[in-house]
């Protein structure tokens, strides 16, 4: 009996320990920031589960209502669809879908779109990507 009741205090210790660590790793976390980076997260999600629900589908048109442009949502259609395009790719792609585009307006959409938080550059010379988490 006598050897069990160091081998519990050993025990005690270790789980006080395990428990403090946790703690620590938890409290740095679970700062303001953090919280709030999280709650966008699912808000955007649960944004994007509802349309499903209501569409039946999941659209570039739906996610991002506020863009009325036509250049703009096409541009959004083919960054959703394609992934990120450069800017004379976006131009070329653009022409065949609408018989005609021009590298200028393609360019100003796209500043527009960035300016808007929907579109990010992932390298500072013309690649865009189209960001997986819309602002509400």
């Amino acid at each position: 009996m006598t050897t069990l009741i160091p081998s519990l205090k050993d025990d005690e210790q270790s789980i006080v320990a395990r428990l403090d660590s946790i703690e620590s790793i938890l409290q740095k976390y679970m700062n303001d920031d953090y919280i709030r980076y999280v709650r966008k997260i699912l808000a955007s999600y649960f944004r994007l589960i509802n349309i499903y629900l209501e569409e039946g589908r999941i659209s570039p048109a739906f996610v991002f209502s506020e863009v009325k442009d036509s250049i703009s949502r096409d541009i959004i259609e083919l960054l959703f669809v394609d992934g990120p395009l450069n800017t004379s790719q976006i131009t070329d792609r653009l022409k065949n879908r609408r018989g005609t585009s021009s590298r200028r307006i393609v360019r100003e959409r796209l500043q527009n779109l960035v300016e808007k938080g929907i579109v990010d550059c992932l390298e500072k010379k013309n690649c865009i990507a189209l960001k997986l988490f819309p602002t509400i």
